[in-house]
């Protein structure tokens, strides 16, 4: 009897003690599953993916503020009939096509407009030579825009007599000519208290508007220049 009781201790014993070692080497397994450090790479992709978010991003780009910002927003349900939803969709469409149109007809519009217009002078002196001009008299010019008008040149006509007017105005000591000047200069030039200042005024902004603006100068147009520029002169003095 003691002597079975010692082996069955005995077995006991060296069941213990392999239990023991299982348990020693599944829990040393398990610690170097657990602990086991990743190489870079890994460590890299994984924190490239976490800052992908734009939750976790510190910077984030504006495609990716906008996804978020439509993410959170919480829409209005607005359910229409298909009829009414498909003429909106349409009319929407039709709308900014329409827009978009009328921008390039604008764009092409200025750009045709700068095009066609002339130097900003301060007096057109018509095709036969601004040189010519200069050098001929008020009565002189007063007559050739007569002349140009009677064949239906009204723009240079219209022309000719700005210069004209000029010429009177400077023998007259309102204003000084000079090719270089603007028509906007020689109206600062010209005196508030002398008298014709309105009218000259109204005949620079009818010649800027018919000739610089690029529009057709009909016989009414150069008509009403012509009246206003002989008011002037007929205001104007000369002086000795």
């Amino acid at each position: 009897m003691p002597a079975r009781l010692q082996r069955s201790l005995l077995l006991l014993a060296v069941g213990a003690t392999l239990a023991i070692a299982a348990s020693a080497k599944a829990a040393s397994a398990d610690r170097s599953t657990q602990y086991e450090r990743p190489d870079a790479k890994t460590i890299k992709d994984h924190t490239q993916q976490i800052l992908s978010d734009p939750q976790f991003s510190p910077h984030m780009t504006l495609r990716q503020w906008l996804a978020e910002k439509l993410k959170r927003w919480n829409r209005i349900n607005i359910h229409l009939p298909r009829g009414i939803a498909t003429f909106l969709f349409w009319a929407v469409t039709v709308w900014c096509v329409l827009t978009l149109l009328a921008i390039f007809a604008h764009f092409v519009w200025t750009i045709w407009m700068f095009a066609r217009r002339p130097k900003s002078q301060g007096a057109a002196a018509g095709r036969d030579g601004s040189k010519l001009y200069e050098r001929m008299s008020f009565e002189q010019l007063w007559g050739r825009s007569r002349e140009l008008a009677q064949r239906g040149s009204y723009r240079d006509a219209a022309g000719v007599l700005l210069l004209a007017l000029l010429r009177r105005l400077e023998a007259s000591r309102v204003v000084r000519f000079h090719a270089s000047k603007t028509n906007g200069e020689y109206l600062r030039e010209y005196p508030g208290q002398t008298p014709g200042r309105p009218q000259f005024a109204e005949f620079v902004a009818t010649f800027e508007r018919s000739i610089y603006g690029g529009l057709e100068v009909p016989r009414q147009t150069y008509e009403t220049m012509n009246s206003l520029a002989e008011r002037i002169v007929s205001d104007v003095v000369p002086k000795p």
